[in-house]
């Protein structure tokens, strides 16, 4: 690939992803393919390629393997859904979304190109280390290798997607104006073991809180996913009969990881699902006197 060096031996590196980049400036050198311009659509800047320094062993920051040395690429792309190394670079109106006018977000992107004996990795997947705002994405000098962040953890976990949580009725199917309906959901266990910037990374979500929308325009937010009758944790009083609401429950998860089997990390940031409704129908009853 055009315009990329291999580096040396860097030094030890403590962050998660602890870059030293060069401000842009007149002296930068930035090299771009295909295109002259890095303002241009179907252009795509490289970064260097660097050698990372030997890390920490893994602990509860979810820092790299220790003694590991590959050797990877770098590029970056504007930061649009549909941008991807060796596929596309267009820009999009999200891309935009700076502080400085001027500037464009722009997302790195990395893969391994050689192990820790030097030995080639040919078909090692790219994967998004940061996206950062630049007028021109500045060059990665003696850049560590990727190591395993909270973000990159939450984009995997997002794309994988979380259970999206059925919310049940008592009474089922229609209840009565006037009348305290049940409401629960039963969380299923969530955990998925994934492969990140060469690291094997386990990943565990469970619900951290709920928010249920009962379909007529109110809403609650319990600690608890509720329980089936006789218990009434989560009760709601519908006061228009002869209509039909769509209840449901949004879920909010709270994430853990731990890389090649180190302690366990919890991001500070929850994950939202909404939830699947269900169709109540809310009825009246009418009180009919009859004889033996």
């Amino acid at each position: 690939m055009g315009g990329i060096r291999h580096l040396g031996w860097l030094a030890p590196v403590a962050a998660l992803l602890a870059m030293t980049v060069a401000p842009a400036g007149a002296d930068d050198h930035v090299d771009v393919v295909p295109g002259e311009d890095p303002g241009l659509p179907g252009a795509v800047v490289e970064a260097e390629t660097a050698t990372p320094g030997a890390s920490s062993a893994p602990s509860e920051a979810g820092v790299g393997s220790a003694g590991s040395q590959p050797t990877y690429d770098y590029q970056w792309l504007w930061a649009c859904r549909n941008n991807f190394p060796g596929q596309s670079n267009y820009e999009c109106g999200a891309a935009r979304n700076c502080a400085d006018l001027d500037a464009m977000q722009w997302t790195l992107w990395a893969r391994q190109i050689s192990d820790a004996q030097g030995q080639a990795t040919p078909g090692e997947p790219w994967s998004a280390i940061t996206t950062e705002c630049h007028v021109v994405p500045p060059e990665v000098e003696a850049a560590p290798g990727p190591q395993v962040t909270d973000a990159l953890v939450l984009r995997e976990v997002r794309r994988l997607g979380l259970p999206r949580l059925q919310v049940q009725v008592q009474p089922a199917d229609a209840t009565l104006v006037n009348f305290e309906t049940i409401f629960y959901a039963e969380p299923p266990e969530w955990a998925r073991s994934v492969q990140l910037v060469g690291f094997d990374v386990d990943v565990m979500a469970s619900p951290a809180g709920y928010t249920w929308r009962f379909g007529d325009g109110a809403s609650a937010a319990p600690a608890q996913p509720g329980a089936p009758y006789p218990a009434t944790d989560v009760t709601h009083t519908y006061t228009d009969a002869h209509v039909t609401v769509a209840p449901r429950v949004d879920t909010a998860y709270e994430v853990r990881y731990r890389v090649d089997g180190g302690g366990w990390r919890t991001i500070a940031q929850t994950v939202p699902a909404a939830g699947l409704p269900a169709e109540l129908r809310i009825r009246e009853a009418t009180a009919v006197l009859v004889g033996e």
